[in-house]
Formats: C-alpha cells, structure tokens, sequence
C-alpha cells in the first residue's frame, strides 16, 4: 500500500509539472488564435481554463489520495 502512495504521489508532482508546461506554453503562444473571431478566441481559452482548473483538481486528489496511503501504510506496518 505504502508503494502505491509513493507512485500515485509521483504522478501527481509529475502530471503538475506537465500542467505547469501547458499553462507556459498557452501565455507564450498567442499567435496561434491569430486571425479567428473573438467570440472563438475568448470561448478557446475559457475552455482551457475550465481543463486546466478540472485536471489540476484531480492532481491535488492524486497527491491527496497517495499521502494518505502513506500515512496508512505507516500506522499498519
């Protein structure tokens, strides 16, 4: 038990840092959206807010989840 809380807690950290890259990578490259209507623009990053706020959720309940496996596996063993 104590393992899985180590890996789901190592994939929580890794999976931020990869969320961390895409919220760098979305404010560093504007010119993607160059040229499309506003309404598109401001419903395209609305959207990726929305899957930024959702995925970074379930990372704080991964690393959540991992710690407390760890705590439990500390109080069994």
């Amino acid at each position: 038990m104590r393992v899985l809380g180590f890996l789901l807690v190592t994939i929580g950290v890794l999976f931020g840092l990869y969320l961390l890259m895409i919220v760098v990578g979305l404010s560093i490259a504007p010119a993607d959206l160059k040229g499309e209507k506003q309404s598109y623009i401001i419903g395209h990053r609305f959207g990726t807010i929305v899957a930024i706020v959702l995925l970074a959720a379930v990372d704080f309940l991964l690393i959540w989840l991992g710690k407390r496996l760890i705590r439990k596996a500390k109080n069994i063993g």
